[in-house]
């Protein structure tokens, strides 16, 4: 009965595995409770699961439903032990820990978060000589480091340096960004399969937890956009418009790009999603937002 208990905590805030270094944890947090019980015990199941959990972002109280005990137990059983054990790792004094959140941004700290791999430049060129175009890519740093745009656009023909500048452009500002991914639109992606693509690379979430309702990816993706600052490119973004219609306007069922547009245009974030097209998706001009025209 007891290895079956120890098989479902264990399984509990398992995703913790991929950001965390939780072998170290659990030997050096075992040895901190050592020298407060005075006993050679490792960590229970019960306060692994809860460390996982803690450093998943859950809250003691979805903690304690998951392991199917009392919010007012599993609080005393934190307070006497996994808290203080993890004042003494990262060397501060005991109970001074005022929020359960200190957890996750105290050990990060301290060196036992896992290095993520936080780019991905998917079709992005190389550039290994760039001439010219300064004056406009000027503009977009200033444009994106200084005045925090949140949505931005390079607009032109083929041929004229579109993708050549956007390359350059995020290879000069890369330090000031947690992430950055590069995408290519040529394919007319669906959007609920491109926020499949996008959100487990910025948030480590696995795609078969992720919702079916377009919104609630769309929610997901802002949330990545608030949690850390981003850079996304989607190259070919004409290819999901509309030829030979009103400019702007999108292709039949590629509609939800422009609900996509205005949230990541009008919703408080840190980030910036930056389009590379042909011409100006709807949005752009609706929201008077920032584009840089190559005619050249």
């Amino acid at each position: 009965m007891k290895s079956n208990t120890n098989r479902f905590e264990d399984e509990l805030f398992i995703k913790a595995a991929k950001l965390w270094n939780l072998e170290k944890l659990y030997t050096e947090l075992a040895h901190k409770k050592n020298i407060a019980t005075n006993r050679e015990i490792k960590l229970t199941p019960v306060e692994k699961a809860c460390l996982r959990g803690l450093l998943c972002g859950y809250p003691p109280k979805k903690i304690a439903a998951a392991l199917h005990w009392s919010c007012g137990s599993l609080s005393v059983q934190l307070t006497k032990g996994l808290y203080r054990y993890v004042e003494s790792l990262t060397n501060r004094k005991s109970n001074t820990l005022k929020s359960w959140r200190d957890i996750s941004i105290w050990l990060e700290a301290a060196g036992y978060k896992t290095p993520q791999q936080s780019q991905d430049w998917g079709e992005a060129p190389q550039i290994s000589a760039f001439y010219g175009r300064t004056r406009e890519l000027n503009t977009l740093k200033q444009w994106i480091s200084l005045k925090g745009s949140q949505l931005v656009a390079i607009l032109g023909i083929v041929g004229v340096g579109k993708t050549s500048l956007a390359a350059k452009l995020a290879r000069e500002i890369q330090e000031e960004f947690d992430y950055i991914i590069w995408r290519s639109l040529s394919s007319a992606q669906p959007l609920k399969q491109l926020l499949a693509q996008l959100i487990p690379f910025l948030s480590h979430q696995q795609s078969s937890e992720l919702p079916e309702d377009i919104n609630l990816l769309m929610s997901h993706f802002l949330e990545c956009l608030r949690e850390h600052r981003c850079l996304v490119i989607l190259d070919d973004a004409e290819q999901i418009l509309s030829r030979g219609t009103l400019v702007g306007k999108y292709q039949a069922g590629y509609e939800d790009y422009g609900q996509l547009f205005r949230r990541v245009a009008q919703e408080r974030h840190q980030s910036c999603l930056l389009l590379i097209s042909w011409e100006p998706p709807l949005e752009m001009e609706l929201l008077e937002k920032k584009t840089i025209p190559l005619v050249h």
